[in-house]
């Protein structure tokens, strides 16, 4: 049955009356059951090929409501044909069916190149419902704008461009709409550089559209580093990095206002346990460094005493910034206010060396003797010494003259500390008793060598043995040196 009918087609196909030949295909398709359709399509498209026109139009257009997956060879058949009101409503059909792949980077290239060929389509609405779907926003909304320029009306595309680069949200297309901006501002100027040199050459005098023109594309230009900044930011607003690069902008352009507002749009809009790029810390610091610059110290007070206070990622953010505030404030030469901020510090961190270190070292240098120990004396009770802690505690006793307190010390370092950290602690400790008491407490002498040899692994122990022989050889008996 169907091999009559395909005979039959051939046949009305080489006869001049286009009418009569469709009729018989479309008696064919009723004729055969849908199983057998596939023969009679092909050369029923190759009929309407040859045709061409609303002939074909509305052969693909039934062909693809047979097939719709195969609707790639009517939109290429239209696009071939110049039919680009069809192409577009296929497109869109394609689009919303889910088919769509690259049909948006299609219909754009189509109503951008063709504005008046798609005029009866409600285009930029069409346009700006891809973009709300963010399928390549920024070629929507380059080619929205272009398909404005193409009919004329400049006034709308430059609207639609302002639009589009504040409201893009990845660099790739900001990139797109940018130079695309850019390239419609030049293209500006250029024609207002042509009408200048027609007036010039007629003597007429200038007017002022150049100028604004060209002032147009300046400030476009100036702003480039600060959209491109506001498409990163609104990527993601928790970028340390990209806040920072903001306002090293606004630095160059030395406006303080912008600068401050910048530094507390940073702090109020960055998530701490979201930071990218640097932490919440970096950001405090940075803001109240800008003021520390210029010697604003209440202005830089103010900022540290907030950022002590505000929610941060971490105890070391936290830590940071008291040692920051601190040094800033030993820099100044303010004793007491760094005494103060590392005072409140030990109490939020206490279980920081840091803190506890800097503090230590501003009392050593400009506090008393007492403060000093019950900084050291803190330290040890939090359990947060290092084996240097222990030396440097004991050697400023020993520096003091408070040589048995400095020796109680190594004792508490060597109970807490394990070996082999421990026989560093015993070597120092037996080479400063020694020192200080040469042969006059043999006895005691002997009593802390043997006690570091009793604990201590034969793998540590020869350095010990070493320094008592050496002990017995110069302050007591040569036979208990060679034991």
């Amino acid at each position: 049955m169907p091999r009559i009918w395909i005979m039959y087609t051939g046949l009305m196909t080489r006869q001049p009356d286009v009418s009569a030949a469709r009729r018989v295909f479309d008696r064919a398709l009723r004729a055969l059951p849908v199983t057998q359709h596939h023969r009679v399509w092909p050369s029923y498209l190759r009929f309407a090929r040859r045709v061409g026109g609303i002939v074909a139009e509305r052969v693909y257009a039934r062909y693809v409501q047979m097939w719709p997956d195969r609707a790639e060879e009517f939109i290429a058949w239209c696009v071939a044909q110049g039919r680009w009101a069809e192409a577009s409503r296929r497109l869109i059909v394609e689009i919303d069916s889910g088919r769509g792949g690259s049909a948006w980077r299609r219909l754009a290239q189509i109503m951008r190149a063709q504005p008046e060929a798609v005029a009866e389509l409600r285009v930029e609405a069409i346009l700006r419902d891809g973009i709300a779907r963010g399928r390549g926003a920024g070629e929507l909304w380059a080619a929205l704008a272009a398909h404005f320029v193409a009919r004329g009306l400049v006034e709308q595309a430059r609207d639609i461009y302002e639009e589009a680069v504040v409201k893009v949200d990845s660099v790739k297309d900001f990139a797109m709409v940018f130079d695309a901006y850019a390239a419609f501002e030049e293209a500006g100027v250029a024609a207002a550089l042509e009408s200048e040199a027609e007036r010039v050459a007629k003597g007429k005098a200038g007017d002022l559209m150049m100028d604004l023109k060209l002032l147009r594309l300046e400030r476009l230009m100036d702003r480039r580093p600060f959209l491109a900044s506001d498409v990163v930011l609104r990527q993601n607003p928790h970028s340390v990095a990209a806040w920072l690069k903001r306002v090293s902008l606004w630095r160059e352009k030395n406006d303080e206002a912008r600068i401050v507002e910048t530094f507390e749009d940073a702090v109020l809009r960055v998530v701490p346990a979201k930071a990218s790029g640097g932490s919440v810390a970096e950001l405090w610091l940075a803001y109240a460094e800008y003021f520390g610059a210029s010697n604003r110290a209440k202005e830089y007070r103010d900022v540290m005493d907030r950022a002590v206070a505000a929610p941060l990622g971490s105890k070391e953010e936290l830590v940071d910034l008291y040692v920051a505030y601190a040094e800033s404030e030993l820099k100044g030469g303010n004793i007491e206010s760094a005494r103060r901020v590392l005072t409140r510090a030990t109490a939020h961190t206490a279980k920081s060396l840091r803190v506890w270190a800097l503090l230590i070292d501003l009392e050593e240098g400009a506090g008393s003797v007492a403060a000093t120990r019950a900084a050291y004396d803190r330290v040890l009770e939090l359990r947060i010494a290092t084996p240097q802690t222990i030396v440097d505690y004991a050697q400023f006793l020993e520096d003091h003259s408070f040589f048995e307190d400095s020796f109680r010390v190594f004792e508490r370092g060597i109970s807490v500390f394990g070996y082999p950290v421990a026989i560093d602690l015993w070597n120092v400790y037996l080479a400063r008793f020694v020192k200080r008491y040469a042969g006059e407490k043999l006895e005691r002498t002997r009593d802390l060598f043997e006690q570091a040899l009793s604990g201590c692994p034969a793998a540590y122990a020869q350095s010990i043995f070493l320094a008592y022989g050496r002990v017995e050889e110069e302050y007591g008996l040569a036979r208990r040196a060679l034991r």
